[in-house]
C-alpha cells in the first residue's frame, strides 16, 4: 500500500516536472531585430526598448567580436556568427525572458539568412525594424561619436554607403531623423504590443 502511494506520488511529480520544462517552450516570445547603419542609434534605442518591454534581454552583434585591432577576416566573421546564434538560442530558451532585442548592422537579407535559419523560432514572433535617418543627420551623429573617440573617421563613408541597402530588406523601416532615441523606442514598443492584440 505504501509502495503504491510512493509510486503515484513520484509519477505525479514526474508529470509536473515535465510540464514545467514544456512550459518554457509554450510561452510565445517576441524577438526584436533592430538593424541599421553605424551611428544611427541602434544601441541607445535598444536599451530604451528593453526598459519599456520587460522581462527582456539585449544582445548587440558587435559584442560577439570585440577584437583589438578590429579585423573583419572570414574566420572572425564565422566566429561572431556562431557566438550570436548560440547566445540568441540561449535567450530564446530561457523561460524568464519574454522579449529578446538583438541589434546589428545587417545591411542585407543575405546576412539574415546566416543567422535566422539556425535559431529556434518555433515559439517566437519575429519583429524586424530598420532604423534609418537622412544623410545629414547620420553624418552629425557619427561626427559626435568620432569626436569622443567612439568611432574612426572612415566610418562616415562606410555608414552612408549602407543607407540605400536597407530599403531592399524585408524589415519595417523607421525614419529616426527627427526623433529622439526614447521616441523611437516608444514607437517600436507600441508596434510590438499592438501586434499581440
Amino acid at each position: 500500500m505504501a509502495f503504491a502511494f510512493v509510486f503515484v506520488l513520484f509519477h505525479n511529480r514526474e508529470k509536473q516536472d515535465k510540464n514545467k520544462v514544456d512550459m518554457r517552450y509554450s510561452l510565445m516570445k517576441n524577438f526584436l531585430i533592430l538593424h541599421g547603419p553605424m551611428g544611427v542609434g541602434k544601441s541607445t534605442v535598444s536599451r530604451h526598448v528593453c526598459h519599456l518591454l520587460q522581462p527582456s534581454a539585449l544582445l548587440e552583434g558587435d559584442w560577439c567580436w570585440q577584437i583589438f585591432p578590429f579585423c573583419p577576416h572570414e574566420e572572425n566573421k564565422e566566429m561572431a556568427l556562431k557566438h550570436m546564434i548560440y547566445l540568441l538560442n540561449s535567450y530564446l530558451h530561457n523561460k524568464n525572458i519574454s522579449y529578446l532585442v538583438f541589434n546589428w548592422v545587417l545591411q542585407d537579407d543575405k546576412i539574415f539568412q546566416k543567422i535566422l535559419p539556425f535559431l529556434d523560432l518555433s515559439h517566437a514572433k519575429v519583429h524586424r525594424f530598420a532604423l534609418l535617418c537622412e544623410e545629414k543627420a547620420l553624418e552629425k551623429r557619427l561626427q559626435k561619436d568620432i569626436s569622443t573617440g567612439l568611432r574612426e573617421a572612415d566610418s562616415i563613408a562606410r555608414s552612408l554607403s549602407y543607407l540605400p541597402l536597407y530599403a531592399q530588406t524585408k524589415s519595417q523601416v523607421l525614419d529616426t531623423t527627427n526623433l529622439s532615441p526614447e521616441q523611437v523606442a516608444k514607437r517600436i514598443a507600441h508596434l510590438v504590443l499592438m501586434s499581440q492584440e
